[in-house]
């Protein structure tokens, strides 16, 4: 069984973890593995000897497109009463492509529940809500992880492991906002990072990166992440309508 790891990451001890079938029956768990990062944990359930339960298939996510209608699966207090919010896909590809937003309205009462589409399939996993989240509870925009994703992680998390968070490539700016074609405006560059060492400046707008063509903003971040941390890159920057060439040491995120 796989869930939501929240329940399990906040400082109390947990004495002992049960899970509610879907007739009512309580039925004790033990934690396998959990992924913080990700917000995913495994279960097994401790039934009876030699004892086999039902499970739901993972679907592909990756089929959905915008607009599609998909559910959230929920539950009131233990035992509690089965609850479903439905919505759509709001947008794809989120987070890195491991979520798809969702306009189904979450709560803490469907965290970690299934997404379901329409032929019934589970196709993610409500994502971590929580006050610090930018949509938070029930304002009609959640993510959902990728079924993918969770496959992804299952062998480790059914071998026990505690996984962490991944180191993340990072060059310290902040992007401006705004839709352009025309390179990925440079807000603020952060004292201390590797753009700064490289000499890039405020307002700076970079067009090329590690030998590509950036267009915009999101071209940018997606070329920082396909570097290795400690990969040293050739950036062009256009400054006071001059093309400037600096080179700077991918960095790691904190």
């Amino acid at each position: 069984m796989v869930t939501s790891a929240t329940p399990f990451a906040d400082g109390k001890k947990i004495q002992k973890l049960y899970v509610y079938l879907a007739g009512g029956r309580r039925v004790e768990a033990k934690l396998l593995g959990q992924d913080g990062y990700y917000d995913v944990a495994a279960l097994q359930l401790l039934g009876e000897p030699n004892e086999k339960f039902p499970a739901a298939n993972l679907g592909q996510a990756a089929k959905l497109e915008q607009g599609r209608a998909v559910a959230i699966l929920g539950r009131s207090e233990a035992p509690g009463a089965l609850t479903v919010n439905a919505g759509t896909v709001s947008a794809v590809g989120r987070m890195q492509q491991t979520c798809h937003q969702i306009s189904a309205l979450m709560n803490y009462g469907n965290l970690g529940g299934p997404v379901l589409d329409l032929d019934g399939a589970v196709v993610g996993m409500a994502a971590r809500l929580n006050p610090k989240t930018a949509w938070r509870q029930n304002c009609g925009v959640g993510f959902m992880l990728l079924a993918e994703k969770i496959n992804e992680l299952l062998p480790d998390l059914k071998a026990g492991k505690k996984l962490e968070r991944p180191k993340q490539p990072f060059i310290g700016i902040q992007l401006a906002g705004g839709d352009s074609d025309d390179g990925a405006k440079v807000a603020r560059v952060q004292e201390n990072g590797a753009a700064k060492a490289s000499g890039m400046q405020d307002n700076d707008t970079v067009v090329e990166f590690n030998g590509k063509k950036v267009a915009n903003g999101m071209e940018l971040v997606s070329a920082i992440r396909a570097c290795e941390i400690g990969q040293k890159v050739k950036v062009k920057v256009k400054r006071d309508d001059e093309i400037e060439e600096l080179e700077l040491t991918i960095g790691e995120k904190d």
